[in-house]
């Protein structure tokens, strides 16, 4: 499991949130289907689990991802 700490670069942080801002409610896999850069969507998991902890987006029981 990926600790808080952990860094996530804080433009990787905001493309996600500008993304989700545009389009809440995607699923993962929506979520990485528009991101440009290979690096950002194979690190789409733990960006968004960063996000989570740090509570500034939330995810519904259907797997729907929404900025808080």
């Amino acid at each position: 499991m990926t600790s808080i700490t952990q860094p996530v670069s804080p433009a990787a942080r905001a493309r996600f949130r500008q993304i989700l801002a545009a389009h809440p409610g995607l699923t993962l896999d929506e979520l990485t289907e528009r991101l440009e850069r290979a690096h950002d969507r194979l690190s789409a998991p733990l960006v968004l689990g960063y996000l989570h902890r740090c509570r500034e987006v939330r995810k519904d029981d259907d797997g729907r991802i929404w900025p808080v």
